[in-house]
């Protein structure tokens, strides 16, 4: 099992920027006409990086947005019950205001860590990608 391939793993190809030959992304030169194609790789890399779990960052934008709402309806809130000095108005102000908060760090705090989830398997990636470099380097 271990020397399967994910379809993950499959090299992607690009375009050589001298010659116009497909080449694989992981081709430092084109073997076609020895351009340095590295930065052809970097660029295709970040484009895929952009497109891994769109889902994900759906979800951690409505997150965020939810907790800038929480924060704005507070704020509304608490204005409206400082209009009502008695004191039913400073309790739900209070009530509002403490709530609010929780509710905004909270959704904030779930839209960041999903980024940070996204980051850490980002960099991953990378740290593989550069120890396979360091190893086929060393043969």
């Amino acid at each position: 099992m271990a020397d399967q391939k994910s379809v993950h793993d499959k090299p992607e190809s690009c375009i050589c920027g001298e010659c116009g030959a497909d080449i694989s992304i992981e081709d430092k030169y084109c073997p076609y006409c020895g351009a340095d194609v590295s930065e052809i790789e970097e660029s295709k890399n970040e484009e895929l990086t952009k497109k891994r779990y769109p889902a994900l960052r759906t979800i951690a934008g409505i997150y965020q947005v939810f907790a800038y709402l929480w924060l704005l309806l507070s704020v509304i809130g608490g204005l409206i019950a400082l209009a009502k000095i008695e004191r039913l108005g400073i309790l739900l102000l209070l009530l509002l205001s403490v709530g609010g908060t929780i509710a905004f760090i909270t959704s904030f705090a779930m839209a960041e860590s999903i980024k940070v989830f996204i980051d850490i398997e980002e960099n991953t990636r990378k740290m593989v990608e550069l120890q396979s470099k360091k190893i086929e380097e060393q043969k």
